[in-house]
């Protein structure tokens, strides 16, 4: 064994040997210096690698995770705490320090839009510092939906589920935001199952752009929406507007001139991520005082949610809309829809 090899080549080079007990003895030492060092990925790479070579070294295993965990506790900014007390008050101690770590910051300047209306853009955002404004094109006009300040998050129905943005934010002069991006839900499937359940429900105290649209006696849906039930085919297009692959069915279940929303099977949830911004052709039939009227429309996938006991709903809005004559006779045979189908969490 090398005498000057130092770090993790002398942790391998000891398990080489099978000499179990420095090697444990090394390893903790060093879990411990990286954890009050605050690089918590190194701390617990080597706590990994520590239940790896001796998954009997209890004490050391379990003593090596209540450090980690304790100076993570002690990294966070006693200020973010404060700001989202509420937050934190009601998840534990591992989810807040998951919850922290996960975020990254950034900063933001004037005529620097964090995002646009319109774009795909899932993180979910804190606001640390300055104030952004919150706004909605509508009719070429650029409509201030709120003020946000320290303490607010936004982004939440696109973070939540699989939706372009529906308004844009970016600061008055400059602003400092930290940020989730949307994979870490993923990863906290497994350690932290129920963290992802607990964010939203606080999330839903800010709002989303429907209840704000609606304050400003605005409706993002300006289309009325008919409830029907009818089979589709669906066909996905390329950039050129050929179809790719398959077609497959679906089950339209409500419909404006603007758009409509179709139920779909996924075998493979992550499938419905890749629909999001595609270009898509649909075929089905409208039945309008007593007769079966086809309907030809393409359109863009703005959304993709799941909600309660059904299969994925895909939102499309056409790349024109629905004849005028073929509204009023579905106004005269369906009922209207009154609220939108709400993107629950996924």
């Amino acid at each position: 064994m090398d005498k000057n090899a130092t770090g993790e080549q002398f942790i391998d080079e000891f398990f080489a040997e099978n000499n179990k007990e420095p090697t444990v003895t090394d390893l903790y030492r060093q879990i411990v210096t990286h954890a009050k060092a605050k690089d918590f990925v190194k701390a617990e790479s080597l706590r990994e690698k520590l239940m790896e070579i001796d998954p009997m070294a209890l004490n050391e295993i379990i003593t090596s995770a209540e450090i980690i965990e304790q100076e993570k506790r002690e990294g966070i900014s006693q200020d973010h705490l404060t700001t989202w007390s509420d937050l934190y008050g009601d998840i534990s101690r591992d989810e807040g320090n998951a919850l922290y770590y996960a975020m990254k910051e950034t900063s933001c300047y004037n005529d620097e839009p964090l995002f646009t209306q319109g774009d795909r853009n899932s993180n979910l955002y804190f606001v640390v510092q300055g104030y952004l404004k919150m706004f909605y094109r509508h009719d070429n006009k650029d409509i201030l939906l709120k003020t946000l300040e320290r303490g607010d998050i936004f982004g939440i129905e696109s973070f939540f589920s699989n939706s372009v943005c529906t308004s844009s934010v970016s600061p008055f002069s400059s602003a400092k935001v930290s940020y989730l991006e949307k994979n870490v839900l993923d990863e906290w499937k497994e350690k932290f199952p129920l963290l992802e359940s607990k964010l939203f429900k606080y999330c839903l105290k800010f709002g989303n752009t429907f209840d704000l649209l609606k304050k400003k006696s605005l409706d993002r849906r300006v289309q009325r929406r008919f409830n029907i039930e009818v089979k589709a085919m669906l066909q996905l297009l390329g950039v050129s507007g050929a179809h790719v692959g398959k077609s497959f069915s679906g089950i339209v279940s409500d419909i404006s001139a603007s758009g409509l929303t179709c139920i779909i099977k996924l075998t493979n949830k992550n499938f419905g991520q890749l629909l999001l911004g595609r270009g898509m052709e649909m075929v089905f039939s409208l039945p309008v005082k007593g007769v079966s009227r086809t309907v030809v429309q393409v359109g863009t996938v703005v959304a993709v949610s799941s909600p309660p006991f059904e299969d994925h709903c895909l939102h499309i809005k056409f790349d024109e809309m629905l004849d005028g004559v073929l509204i009023k006779e579905l106004a005269e045979s369906h009922s209207e829809r009154h609220s939108p189908r709400k993107m629950p969490l996924q």
